[in-house]
């Protein structure tokens, strides 16, 4: 009897261990658990503040309406020689975006906008653009042309490139080019303008249009004139052609020739119908001597 009693106790005995060791094993699954919450939470801390530090102090600075900084710059995008349409609009809410007519407009609304944060890619993100090192999609408001290495120029061979001019108004200024990391380029001053475009080989890459400049000349209030050196060409002129009944062409010298002639004929007969009035009102002679 008592060493079936015995037995029981030993039973129970290894059960509670069991349980005991289970319930422990439990608990350091939870406390892990908790650990690996806790250290992921101050990572996420650390990242975003680390982010912040970055942009503080760093032009240009976040802020709301009328604060921190707002730098406007011309752009274009070029497709192997040709300037497409500006993108019309955007979505995004960043603070780096555009309201058309080929500006880009800086006043970064986040940190993460902001500072060595602002860059190329997130304006083009802004309405749906995709730019690599490679290729740019365009956005849903801009022309559905896609800038593409692969498909190149005309059938040739040609790179992507961004080209940078810090002073807008400098006619005479050479662009930097850039070809690599070109989503991250950061905008680091106002008055600027950069014009990012496909390329063949030897292909200059043209500065943004003359009118985009001016605008933001305006919009800055910045004094600018334009110089003969980046003034579009005007076409030759020349004079314009009319066709006549019988379907010659009638030069506007010819036509000018030919209304001098119909005056000096008009002139003529009203001198002639004068002379005739005149003679109409002499007295006729009746005596006959």
């Amino acid at each position: 009897m008592n060493k079936k009693a015995g037995a029981k106790d030993v039973k129970k005995i290894k059960k509670i261990k069991k349980v005991d060791v289970d319930e422990e094993k439990s608990s350091f699954f939870f406390v892990a658990l908790i650990g690996l919450l806790v250290v992921g939470a101050i990572g996420a801390v650390l990242f975003l503040a680390a982010g912040r530090e970055s942009a503080i102090g760093v032009a240009p600075q976040a802020g709301g309406e009328g604060v921190g900084d707002h730098w406007h710059l011309a752009y274009s995008v070029n497709n192997c020689g040709t300037t497409l349409n500006a993108a019309t609009n955007d979505n995004g809410d960043a603070g780096i975006h555009t309201h058309g007519r080929g500006l880009v407009h800086i006043h970064p609304f986040r940190p993460d906008a902001a500072g060595p944060n602002a860059k190329l890619g997130v304006f083009f993100e802004a309405f749906g653009g995709e730019l690599t090192d490679d290729s740019y999609t365009p956005g849903s408001s801009e022309d559905p042309v896609t800038l593409s290495e692969e498909v190149g120029c005309d059938g040739q061979p040609a790179t992507l490139k961004l080209a940078y001019w810090e002073d807008a108004y400098d006619d005479e200024a050479e662009p930097t080019i850039i070809e690599e990391n070109l989503a991250d380029f950061k905008f680091e001053n106002d008055n600027g303008m950069f014009t990012l475009a496909l390329v063949a080989e030897g292909q200059e890459i043209p500065r943004p249009p003359v009118d985009r400049i001016q605008l933001l000349a305006q919009t800055n209030g910045v004094e600018y004139t334009p110089s003969d050196a980046v003034l579009p060409e005007e076409a030759p002129q020349t004079e314009p052609v009319t066709e006549s009944e019988e379907g010659a062409e009638t030069t506007v010298a010819d036509e000018a020739a030919s209304d001098e002639e119909s005056t000096d004929e008009s002139e003529a007969d009203e001198e002639a119908a004068e002379d005739d009035a005149e003679s109409a009102e002499e007295p006729t002679d009746t005596t006959g001597g």
